[in-house]
């Protein structure tokens, strides 16, 4: 091959890298903003709903986002059949630990702690992933992993003895976000074992579903439906958090996932919680002091080295990768 006809085919190459680059990038960026903005959006939305209100009408949002899009997105992943009723039956059980409690510990911690620290507490979840996976699934961890998993739990402890002083309610907002994490980890794993990847869209519509019963009944339980002041402002915050942080991100997601590898994929989401740390600024003037930016960054750190050490081709039988869904 001539010097020019093989200058030409790098630069064939080099464009088709630059596409695929652009062609995951794109729709990333696009999630983690959703994703990232949920977080102040969520702060905006408890000054006109209680938590558990809130919570409830994000996954009733969510869900008849997920419905509308639901024809289109089962052509994309060729969906032709419906499962079968004992997974639907898991996919509505699933929605306990995937939406209800995690929703529901989550917007109760967020209306005391910022939304930047909320999100990274939240994003602990690929640690919590780990560890029960090394628990309850026997899987051993690589020297990189407990390392992330030591740096970000002491991060955790850095927010949660500062945070302790200043958040009403002490540590219990912490451990409410952890516990949100822990929920979503257990779902994640339920998730993977249960279900192939092009069953799990219709496993979202059915996990949303399956929410709603127990986050109305406990909203009900903690206010009356009045409390919900339903202005413009509250309206604006359901159709972020709801259709678009939860219907039309999970619909990009599931477009990414059904082109790129979710260990992948998941490597970059320590990114959410830095967009919305940036968004806490931007939308309410939440800033980070010196010490919880140390711990913060902690946290980041760890999350970022977790989801490097799953991206690596596992052995038959590993631990789950990677989240399917996403906060």
């Amino acid at each position: 091959m001539s010097r020019e006809g093989a200058a030409a085919q790098e630069q064939v190459l080099a464009e088709g890298q630059a596409r695929a680059w652009i062609a995951l990038v794109g729709p990333f960026a696009v999630v983690a903003l959703f994703w990232g903005f949920n977080y102040p959006m969520v702060v905006l939305g408890l000054r006109s709903a209680p938590p558990l209100w809130l919570a409830f009408l994000r996954a009733l949002f969510g869900l008849v986002g997920s419905i509308a899009l639901f024809p289109m997105l089962a052509r994309q992943f060729q969906v032709k059949r419906l499962l079968p009723w004992r997974l639907r039956w898991k996919a509505l059980l699933l929605g306990v630990p995937n939406t209800a409690i995690f929703f529901g510990l989550w917007l109760q911690a967020a209306t005391t702690v910022p939304a930047g620290q909320t999100s990274v507490l939240v994003y602990t979840f690929p640690i919590w992933v780990l560890l029960l996976a090394s628990v309850g699934l026997g899987e051993r961890l690589g020297s990189t992993q407990v390392a992330a998993s030591v740096l970000g739990l002491g991060g955790v402890a850095v927010i949660g003895l500062l945070g302790a002083r200043s958040w009403t309610g002490g540590w219990v907002p912490v451990l409410e976000l952890l516990g949100a994490a822990v929920s979503w980890a257990v779902a994640t794993i339920l998730l993977k074992r249960w279900f192939r990847r092009e069953e799990m869209l219709e496993a979202n519509v059915l996990q949303l579903t399956g929410a709603l019963l127990p986050l109305g009944i406990a909203a009900w339980w903690s206010a009356p439906l009045s409390s919900v002041h339903f202005g413009a402002s509250l309206w604006m915050v359901l159709l972020w958090v709801g259709v678009l942080g939860t219907a039309v991100a999970y619909a990009l997601w599931f477009e990414l996932l059904s082109r790129y590898r979710a260990a992948t994929l998941s490597a970059y989401l320590f990114v959410v919680p830095m967009v919305a740390i940036g968004a806490g600024f931007l939308l309410l003037g939440q800033g980070l002091g010196v010490p919880q930016a140390i711990g913060v960054a902690a946290i980041l750190v760890s999350i970022y080295l977790t989801h490097r050490a799953a991206s690596r081709t596992p052995r038959a039988g590993s631990a789950p990768q990677a989240v399917e869904g996403g906060a």
